[in-house]
């Protein structure tokens, strides 16, 4: 007995609209022109074309669609229904092709987008912003450090900050870049001596982000240390969060880095070591390669580099969106 493949199951409301997509469609100029000859002129099809599309409906509906008679065909109540409905297919055809032609897509639905804490008023901005072109589509946020695993789609969008994420099938796109310094606390300075060059850093304490929460400035200023001469340095705190450690300089524990745009509103910090060039903190945008491109998240990314980019040169609207206390 030969094999043979077991048929696809595929599901009944799926199936009538691909099988009676045409007869749909004629039906639906039947009703509107109350007339068979019509609507296959309307078509370009033949008269027998139409008929055979309104029986064939029919047929599978098991009522009829028209009252017919020599004058033309009159739609019962569910052929009226097929006019209603037909007419909301035509309108959405038209509002799709002209969005096509002007270049704009609909944007609807849901965007959901990831960030750490620290960077959620910068996601709300963005969401305002957005909202106001795109009303129809909402926004859900989910705090988290760090980037999700966006192959599983949950998230369509993540900000994040510090180094760039190297992971494959990952679109990185940089937002902005947060200049950082050496700073300690008025408090601080009243028990040391103010050290202004890289040898007199070697003779005092530190507070640092250790290695599971590391990031690029905490990086250098550790290498930094290791290559001074004089080693009587010390980590007095340090902690996984960044935040903590801000808050520890800003108590005065030790010497650490900090944003410039926190540090030069506080009258109560001094910079240290000027001259030294502390790397900066870059803030990204990423999408997995699979929806880097559709309308939402392409309207979403450019709402977060206009801010990324007035962030840069504006200090009050930094300090007002990215959260350092």
């Amino acid at each position: 007995m030969p094999l043979v493949a077991p048929k696809k199951s595929v599901p009944q409301e799926r199936s009538e609209i691909v099988e009676y997509w045409v007869e749909f469609r004629s039906v639906y100029f039947v009703a509107k022109y109350r007339s068979i000859s019509k609507a296959s002129e309307a078509l370009e099809i033949h008269r027998a074309t139409v008929m055979r599309h309104v029986d064939a409906l029919e047929n599978h509906l098991g009522f009829a669609l028209f009252h017919r008679h020599h004058k033309g065909c009159t739609p019962t109540d569910s052929g009226e229904s097929f006019l209603a409905v037909g007419e909301r297919v035509l309108s959405e055809y038209r509002t799709l092709f002209d969005s096509l032609r002007n270049g704009k897509t609909s944007v609807t639905g849901e965007i959901s987008v990831s960030s750490p804490l620290g960077l959620s008023t910068m996601v709300v901005k963005a969401a305002e912003l957005f909202r106001q072109e795109h009303e129809y589509c909402n926004v859900r946020h989910e705090i988290v450090d760090g980037v999700p695993k966006l192959e599983l789609a949950d998230v369509n969008l993540s900000v994040c900050a510090g180094p760039k994420p190297t992971t494959p099938d990952y679109v990185v796109v940089p937002l902005l870049n947060v200049q950082n310094a050496l700073y300690a606390h008025k408090c601080y300075l009243e028990r040391v001596d103010l050290p202004t060059t890289e040898e007199t850093l070697g003779r005092h304490k530190f507070a640092l982000v250790d290695e599971l929460g590391m990031s690029e400035p905490n990086s250098w200023l550790r290498a930094l240390l290791s290559s001074l001469k004089s080693q009587h340095w010390s980590i007095s705190y340090s902690s996984t969060n960044h935040l903590s450690v801000f808050r520890a300089v800003f108590e005065g524990i030790g010497v650490g880095v900090l944003p410039i745009f926190i540090a030069e509103n506080n009258d109560q910090l001094i910079q240290i070591a000027p001259n030294l060039a502390v790397p900066p903190v870059p803030v990204w945008s990423v999408t997995h390669g699979n929806t880097h491109r559709t309308p939402k998240t392409q309207a979403f990314i450019k709402y977060l580099r206009l801010l990324g980019a007035r962030m840069e040169t504006e200090p009050a609207l930094l300090r007002e969106i990215v959260s350092v206390t």
